[in-house]
């Protein structure tokens, strides 16, 4: 007989998933007579439950950032160098990628594990019964239960794995297949894209299908990785997608254009940037459809719906890193010069701070209006 559960607490009180959209349930095998339980769905409660902060890759909190500036509360460190935002959980507990591996601390900093792996990817992504799923540096995707590590599936894989309902994981192969992997490390399904993936491509969903940068192309296909609609840009992708909240998915082109592209693949918005977003940055997605995105020395942008530009934040210096936005259009990011900065919905400074160490990853937003940043050192 086989139960199967609506959602479960993860092994370190894993909740709130970033943004858990209903979509079709694909088929796990189970042995016949055997009691199974099958996890359905990461939970909502997860604060930021995967890379840019869940399916959307929008890069945008569920939280609300303090009106004014917070107390340190802790500082531990998690590795010989800090690159990736953590994975943070409904309880407070963390779990980081460094290039030595991963390291989770409880809510309050203190080490619970750390488990070995070489050049992790992305921050990890949580699986509905509470492990976590992570790409390493070779290719292999991980599947971790605490420190314990399962059986890699072995698919020269790039990006932030995309963890369905069914708890499988949709990542795309440099070679330009997309897999999908069940938490064993069996690959289910392989489907044959037509063309090689951007450098560390992240696959996309707005509930309904997968949205996949893919060269010049941004496709929509259903689960499995079958086409169904497609958007010619007008040149490489060089960021994104980012979700806003209808499925519209903003990109950005190596020619220093962004594009809005609609959930049945028309191109709604072109914009010629005069400052684009650098490399390192992200474009972050607010409730209402508007992006920000850090654009070096031009600070922060933000961009309407419509493709004009609503205001530009120069005071701070060069901004080349992650940012994110919360749940009213707050901006929240790190600088080189480690301070931790909050922009109002309308881009004037509400706080600064100094972290003490330079910054380069988003920082994120927990329960309460609770902030972890990560700094260069560790």
């Amino acid at each position: 007989m086989t139960k199967i559960t609506r959602r479960q607490l993860s092994l370190l009180g894993l909740g709130l998933g970033a943004a858990a959209v209903s979509r079709p349930v694909l088929a796990r095998p189970v042995r016949v007579g055997r009691f199974t339980t099958i996890s359905f769905g990461v939970s909502s409660g997860h604060p930021w439950p995967s890379f840019g902060g869940g399916a959307h890759r929008a890069f945008r909190s569920r939280g609300e950032a303090p009106t004014r500036a917070p107390d340190r509360v802790w500082q531990t460190r998690v590795g010989p160098r800090g690159t990736y935002p953590p994975l943070v959980m409904e309880s407070g507990a963390t779990i980081s990628a460094h290039p030595g591996g991963l390291t989770a601390l409880t809510s309050g900093g203190e080490e619970l594990w750390t488990a070995p792996l070489r050049r992790p990817l992305s921050t990890p992504s949580v699986l509905p019964d509470g492990g976590h799923v992570i790409i390493a540096g070779n290719g292999e995707v991980n599947f971790f239960r605490g420190p314990t590590a399962g059986m890699p599936a072995r698919v020269a894989a790039t990006g932030s794995p995309l963890v369905l309902d069914d708890g499988s994981s949709v990542v795309l192969g440099r070679t330009g297949i997309l897999h999908r992997i069940d938490p064993t490390g069996r690959v289910l399904h392989e489907e044959n894209l037509g063309g090689a993936p951007i450098r560390n491509a992240t696959v996309a969903s707005d509930g309904r299908g997968l949205v996949i940068p893919l060269a010049r192309e941004l496709i929509r296909t259903n689960f499995r990785g079958v086409r169904q609609s497609s958007a010619t840009l007008s040149q490489t992708i060089a960021m994104g997608p980012a979700l806003a909240r209808d499925g519209s998915a903003w990109v950005a082109t190596a020619d220093h254009k962004l594009h809005l592209v609609s959930p049945t693949s028309e191109v709604l918005v072109t914009t010629q940037l005069d400052q684009a977003p650098t490399r390192s940055s992200c474009l972050a997605v607010a409730g209402d459809g508007s992006v920000r995105y850090g654009a070096g020395a031009g600070g922060v942008v933000c961009v309407e719906g419509s493709g004009q530009i609503r205001w530009r934040q120069q005071s701070l210096g060069p901004v080349a890193a992650k940012l994110i936005v919360d749940s009213r259009g707050a901006c929240l990011l790190t600088t080189r010069s480690g301070e931790l900065v909050v922009l109002e919905p309308d881009g004037d400074i509400r706080f600064r701070i100094a972290v003490g160490a330079p910054c380069h990853a988003a920082p994120v937003l927990g329960r309460g209006g609770s902030i972890y940043v990560t700094t260069l050192p560790g």
